[in-house]
C-alpha cells in the first residue's frame, strides 16, 4: 500500500465535515469580544448562524468549542454562548463553522471509535528499550502499549565504565537519622546492593555518599538501578556525582524518574556536563523532597557512551509470550542477564484527544469510517431520509473496509493478550 502521511484531529475532522458537507472553513476578519467574532465573508442575512457550532482552530482560543446564539447580519457579527472565550477574537484567527445537527465533539467520538476499530493488521509499529534484564529473572511485564511482539534484542558490547558497583556500604559519610547497609538479599546485579533507611530529615539532604576516584568526561548517560519502598516522583530523589568530598556540591545531579514502590527498575539519565566531569570523587544519593520514612535500593551505577552498542538479535526459540500475564518469557536459555532489551511489534492506535495530536494509523480509513459512524448517528429515525442516510454510511464503510484490506499484514508477530 501507499506510504501513510500522518494527519492531525483537526486535519481528519476537516476531512470528515467535507464529506458531510457540513462545516465551512474561515478566518475572522476583524476584531471581535471574548464572546463574539468577526467574518466578512458570511452571508448578510439575521440569525442564519444561530444554533451552529464554532470550532477555534488558531490563536489564544486554539482548540476551544462553543454554539453559536446569535448572527447579526449587517456587520457579519457572530455570538457564541456559554463559557467565555479565553481571550478576544483577533483578526486572522482561524475557525470552523459546523451544521447544527453535527456536533464537532461528536465527530471526535466518531474519530476515536474508529481508532479503536483499527484491524490488529493496521496497527502501527512499535519500539520499546525500557526492560533492562536481571540475572535468574526469566520474565518480564511488557509495556502496557504493546499488543504483538514480532522481534526482540539485547544491547551488546557498550561502551562505558562503572561508577560504583554497590558491592559494600556507602560509608563516605554518616548522616543522621539515616541507615546504610549492604543488602545481600535483594539486589539486581553482583552479590548486593546499597540499602538506605531514612527518617524525617528534610529536603535538599544527602542521604548516602562514596568515594570514587573517576574522570567521566568521556561519556554521555548514567545507569542505574533502584528500588524505594514508596512510589515517589520524578526528581523527588538526584543521583549526584561530585567533584567534592561527601556529595557537598553538585557537579552533576541526575533527576531520578517517578519510582513505583517496592519495583526494581534500571535507569538511563543523560549527563547534562560531562566535559566538566573530570575528577569525580564522591557518588551520592541526594533527597531534594522529604520522602520522610523509607527505604531506598541503589545498585550497579554506570557511566555509558550512547549508542556504541549493538542491537543483537535474541532467537525467537529462546522467547515467548504470555497472553494472559502479558509478560514475555524467556525458555530454555533464559534472557541473557543485565542487558537492555528492545522490542520490536505492534502497539495500540493513539486516540487523538487533542487538535494537534498526530494519527499514527492509515488517515483514510479513520475518516471514512468516522464519516459513516456520524451519519449513522445524525439520520433522522422518523423522517423519509432515514433509508438514504443509511446507504450513504454503507458506503462510506465500504471504503474504509477496502482501506483496511490494503493495510499491511504484520509478520512474524505474536499477539499479546
Amino acid at each position: 500500500m501507499a506510504s501513510i502521511i500522518s494527519q492531525t484531529r483537526e486535519q481528519i475532522r476537516g476531512s470528515v465535515g467535507r464529506n458531510l458537507k457540513a462545516v465551512y472553513v474561515t478566518a475572522a476578519s476583524g476584531a471581535g469580544t471574548t464572546s463574539t467574532f468577526v467574518d466578512n465573508t458570511l452571508e448578510a442575512s439575521d440569525n442564519y448562524l444561530n444554533g451552529r457550532w464554532a470550532v477555534f482552530t488558531s490563536g489564544t482560543n486554539d482548540g476551544l468549542i462553543r454554539p453559536i446564539s446569535d448572527y447579526v447580519g449587517g456587520t457579519t457579527t457572530a455570538t457564541v454562548r456559554g463559557a467565555v472565550l479565553t481571550a478576544a477574537t483577533a483578526s486572522g484567527d482561524t475557525l470552523e463553522i459546523w451544521d447544527r445537527d453535527v456536533r464537532p465533539v461528536d465527530v471526535h467520538d466518531a474519530i476515536n471509535r474508529a481508532i479503536r476499530a483499527v484491524p490488529r493488521k493496521g496497527a502501527p509499529d512499535y519500539s520499546d528499550e525500557t526492560i533492562h534484564t536481571a540475572k535468574g529473572l526469566n520474565r518480564y511485564a511488557i509495556p502496557s502499549t504493546a499488543i504483538g511482539i514480532r522481534k526482540v534484542e539485547f544491547l551488546s558490547g557498550q561502551r562505558g565504565e562503572d561508577i560504583e558497583s554497590c558491592e559494600d556500604a556507602g560509608d563516605e559519610q554518616t548522616v543522621a537519622g539515616v541507615t546504610v547497609v549492604l543488602d545481600d538479599e535483594d539486589c539486581r546485579q553482583g552479590s548486593g546492593s546499597v540499602r538506605i533507611a531514612t527518617a524525617t530529615i528534610g529536603a535538599t539532604t544527602v542521604l548516602a555518599s562514596e568515594v570514587v576516584s573517576l574522570d567521566l568526561s568521556g561519556y554521555t548517560h548514567a545507569e542505574f538501578w533502584m528500588k524505594s519502598s514508596i512510589a515517589t516522583a520524578a526528581d523527588d530523589l538526584r543521583l549526584r556525582l561530585s567533584s567534592t568530598a561527601n556529595g557537598a556540591t553538585a557537579t552533576e545531579d541526575l533527576a531520578v524518574p517517578a519510582l513505583v514502590a517496592n519495583t526494581w527498575k534500571r535507569y538511563r539519565v543523560a549527563l547534562a556536563n560531562p566535559h566538566l566531569d573530570t575528577a569525580i570523587i564522591s557518588v551520592a544519593l541526594y533527597q531534594k523532597t522529604d520522602l520522610a520514612d523509607a527505604y531506598f535500593w541503589v545498585d550497579h551505577v554506570r557511566a555509558v557512551v550512547d549508542n556504541t552498542g549493538m542491537w543483537v538479535p535474541l532467537s525467537r526459540n529462546h522467547w515467548q509470550v504470555d497472553s494472559s500475564g502479558n509478560e514475555i518469557d524467556f525458555v530454555n536459555r533464559g534472557a541473557p542477564d543485565y542487558h537492555w532489551l528492545k522490542l520490536t511489534g505492534a502497539k495500540v492506535p493513539t486516540v487523538l484527544d487533542l487538535d494537534a495530536t498526530s494519527c499514527d494509523v492509515d488517515p483514510e480509513y479513520i475518516i471514512a469510517q468516522a464519516t459513516a459512524f456520524v451519519i449513522r448517528a445524525t439520520g433522522d429515525r422518523l423522517a423519509g431520509n432515514r433509508e438514504a442516510a443509511h446507504t450513504e454510511a454503507d458506503r462510506w464503510e465500504a471504503i474504509a473496509m477496502r482501506r483496511a484490506a490494503r493495510m499491511k499484514t504484520p509478520q512474524g508477530m505474536r499477539w499479546v493478550g
